[in-house]
């Protein structure tokens, strides 16, 4: 595989990557956009209310993540422009290195925040409401 090919193949997995977490806020915005116009929001339980902050933190982290690996898809169409002179899988290998903690977070809140509304939601089916 040639420089430019390699280069073209990071590239191609950066958007991909870029593509999926972008689901991923886009589906913690989603939840909370439709708790707070749905019927849980009436229910004033500090489990809903807790699990959208949670929504909200992880849209947060995973979008600063996304923005750090939109820079990085930047530089590697750079590489891919002037011709790298190092290995251009650094830049993402750099990338996960000093930004897993943001990715990390950001999926660890939406799995918190999930929970939490299973539970309201599981509550509120044994209450009978």
């Amino acid at each position: 595989m040639s420089q430019t090919e390699h280069v073209k193949a990071l590239i191609a997995w950066n958007e991909g990557d870029q593509k999926v977490v972008l689901m991923w806020i886009v589906f913690d915005l989603a939840i909370i956009s439709l708790t707070l116009s749905e019927k849980l929001f009436n229910s004033k339980s500090w489990l809903v209310a807790i699990g959208l902050f949670f929504f909200l933190g992880s849209a947060v982290f995973l979008n600063l993540y996304h923005h750090k690996g939109h820079l990085a898809g930047r530089e590697l169409a750079g590489c891919l422009a002037v011709g790298a002179t190092n290995d251009p899988g650094v830049l993402l290998e750099n990338l996960w290195k000093k930004n897993k903690a943001q990715f990390r977070i950001g999926i660890g809140l939406m799995l918190l925040g999930i929970l939490l509304l299973l539970c309201e939601f599981a509550l509120g089916v044994m209450s009978g409401v």
